[in-house]
């Protein structure tokens, strides 16, 4: 039997499932939250964390800056997340990295002003997530 079954629509909340339109909303959305998604777990939803991950969904699709340092993203317990491979940090102003990212770029004689970085990969002639690639391999087998 569904919620619409069960609750009965009135002006004060005297019975479990009893109460106004709000009363409904707020009892749906709490036992909504308490649960997970009921499914099937196939082995491709398995092989992709399905009972180990959980989303946190937002994040991406606020179009902050971020500095352009190619990074695994992990979480501890969980391994490598389905997330880009960049660093979360806002970059310095009109840099293209963060300030470590900056140091290190700088310290392996890249420059690290976004105009002077973009200009250094080539861009537009040239792909520049390739670039950054090559960039962050060198660096980090000199380090």
């Amino acid at each position: 039997m569904g919620i619409r079954e069960k609750w009965s629509f009135n002006e004060t909340s005297a019975l479990p499932y009893s109460g106004s339109e709000e009363d409904a909303m707020e009892y749906v959305e709490s036992r909504r939250s308490e649960q997970l998604y009921a499914h099937t777990c196939s082995k491709l939803c398995s092989d992709k964390g399905c009972g180990r991950l959980f989303v946190a969904d937002g994040n991406w699709k606020l179009r902050y800056v971020h500095c352009m340092w190619k990074v695994p993203v992990s979480v501890p317990g969980f391994g490598n997340a389905n997330y880009p491979c960049i660093c979360p940090i806002s970059p310095r102003h009109g840099h293209a990295f963060c300030e470590k990212h900056c140091k290190m770029a700088q310290a392996a004689g890249y420059p690290s002003e976004l105009r002077r970085f973009l200009k250094k990969c080539g861009v537009p002639d040239a792909d520049k997530f390739a670039e950054m690639e090559e960039m962050a391999l060198e660096i980090a087998d000199q380090g």
